[in-house]
């Protein structure tokens, strides 16, 4: 019987040799040579911006773990080399093992957002945040049925439909207020997103959720023990956690762990996702709210249940998520210009807006909208410190050119929002908070039209562009106005002086970065 099996195991070891070896020769070939060709390929072309060295299996995930390791936003680099990549098209950037194409110029903005959704459209990606909803409209490719979806989200959340959640809005911020006591810190971020995921899961879900908002459950954390959290608790752990798998730098290493889920955090934070998904399709199932958004969805759509459940987890986590790190970054540059603060809560008075105003009664859509200075500010936190420094994934389904240089069927591109919110020839002064650059009466926008010959509406990004921006941006505004108008009016803060003057502070998404403001009530 031995010198049977002798022959077979020694069959099966050189085959398992052989498989080993062709395996080698496979991860060299995607983590040296595919991204090394890519890299070579471009730096002929003088509008294509390359990085001097090429780093292999980290790519530009090295810049990201160097910020962290200097105590700096994940994404600071990006700003710091915005001096360097304003006078280009495109950018070569290698995400671990993955060759990738950001476009930098509003004229290669232009061109791209000319080519979707036939040409250039959404890539599909199994990653970060887009791991959580593989189903959603956010990983699809352009279809009738997703247009008429993401149409159909967006008409329930324009403005004349947004204005009937004001009242709710309202009732999640003074719920946020008496949960505060004079002379405490607090860690804003936690309650920035606390408020904005309590408003849309009522929004989304109507008057049924609050059956969930005290109900606790247990979940193993990413610290390693088990702690009891409801349900915005857990969303906003799940969140954080896949969207620091996506600047792990495993994820791009080793894809295999990341797409099975076979190691941690990977399999912990998956269990932790079915387990909220579990207890959301549950709530839906008894839900009776005919006015709430999900009824109306699914009501109204053509979609499977499933992809319209992840539409709907896509708008409560990124919806909340990027509406919450807006207004902690307003919260924080108000703070770090006194006198932009000092002019928000004038502004705010002059149009009768008080601690002592009848929120519910004085604030309507007439009023918000009157509220321009506050608009300013918005929108300068949001090309400060962007929520998101690159967009999603797209791809080419053809050969394009794009700014005159080829580009083959299959590439990745993403759209880099960060580093084109601070290019001097789009920009005056970029690294300043300025609102007044986005007063088309004041005297510094007048002088940035003269300086600036690049700048455009392609210069801002944090909604993106094309035929897949942001359907949410209509209830982002009126949102964030309504929760930062109430917390300026009825609490001072403030922000140790060291925080206020460090180097690298941002709040975008995977920040690690923790904004700990003392509280007194007015």
């Amino acid at each position: 019987v031995k010198m049977e099996l002798t022959p077979i195991f020694s069959k099966l070891l050189r085959y398992t040799i052989m498989f080993f070896i062709a395996y080698v020769i496979y991860l060299l070939y995607i983590a040296l040579v595919k991204p090394l060709v890519f890299w070579f390929k471009f730096k002929k072309y003088n509008n294509v911006h390359v990085n001097k060295y090429f780093i292999p299996l980290l790519g530009d995930l090295y810049y990201h773990v160097k910020d962290m390791n200097a105590g700096r936003v994940h994404y600071h680099h990006k700003i710091e080399q915005a001096e360097e990549t304003k006078d280009y098209d495109l950018k070569v950037k290698l995400e671990g093992l993955n060759p990738i194409i950001l476009i930098e110029s509003n004229k290669a903005l232009e061109e791209f957002v000319a080519l979707q959704p036939h040409i250039i459209d959404r890539g599909w990606e199994y990653k970060g945040l887009t791991k959580c909803v593989p189903e959603g409209f956010i990983n699809a490719r352009t279809t009738t049925k997703t247009h008429e979806q993401r149409k159909l989200f967006t008409s329930l959340l324009n403005l004349n439909q947004a204005s009937k959640y004001t009242s709710g809005m309202i009732d999640c911020c003074e719920e946020l207020l008496d949960s505060m006591k004079s002379g405490e810190t607090y860690d804003f971020m936690f309650h920035m997103n606390a408020i904005t995921f309590n408003i849309l899961t009522n929004v989304l879900f109507g008057d049924d959720v609050k059956e969930l908002r005290t109900k606790k459950e247990l979940f193993p954390t990413p610290e390693g023990d088990t702690r009891e959290m409801n349900l915005c608790e857990g969303m906003l752990m799940v969140a954080n956690s896949f969207l620091f798998q996506l600047i792990n730098p495993i994820t791009t290493m080793f894809p295999f762990i990341n797409k099975y889920d076979l190691i941690n955090p990977y399999k912990r934070d998956r269990e932790n996702h079915l387990h909220l998904n579990d207890m959301l399709k549950s709530l839906i199932a008894k839900s009776k709210d005919t006015k709430s958004v999900s009824y109306q969805v699914f009501r109204d759509s053509n979609c499977t249940k499933n992809e319209i459940f992840e539409d709907l987890v896509t708008f409560m986590v990124a919806g909340s998520e990027t509406s919450a790190r807006t207004m902690v970054s307003m919260l924080y540059y108000m703070k770090k210009n006194p006198e932009i603060l000092a002019k928000a809560r004038q502004e705010l008075k002059e149009h009768g807006i008080t601690r002592q105003s009848d929120f519910r009664k004085d604030i309507d859509m007439n009023l918000l909208q009157n509220l321009e200075y506050m608009t300013c500010v918005i929108k300068e936190a949001l090309r400060m410190d962007s929520p998101t420094f690159e967009s999603f994934t797209y791809t080419n389904y053809d050969d394009v050119k794009i700014c005159n240089v080829p580009i083959e069927k299959g590439t990745i591109f993403k759209i880099d929002i960060c580093s084109a919110h601070f290019y001097e020839n789009c920009w005056l002064r970029p690294k300043e908070f300025v609102p007044e650059r986005f007063d088309m009466d004041s005297e510094f926008y007048k002088e940035s039209k003269k300086a600036c010959p690049d700048m455009s509406n392609y210069s801002r990004r944090a909604f993106s562009h094309g035929k897949r921006a942001c359907p949410g941006q209509t209830l982002a505004y009126l949102e964030i106005k309504i929760i930062v108008a109430y917390i300026i009016t009825h609490i001072d803060y403030d922000v140790d002086e060291e925080f206020l003057n460090r180097h690298g502070i941002g709040f975008g998404l995977g920040s690690q970065i923790i904004p700990k403001f003392k509280v007194t009530k007015i």
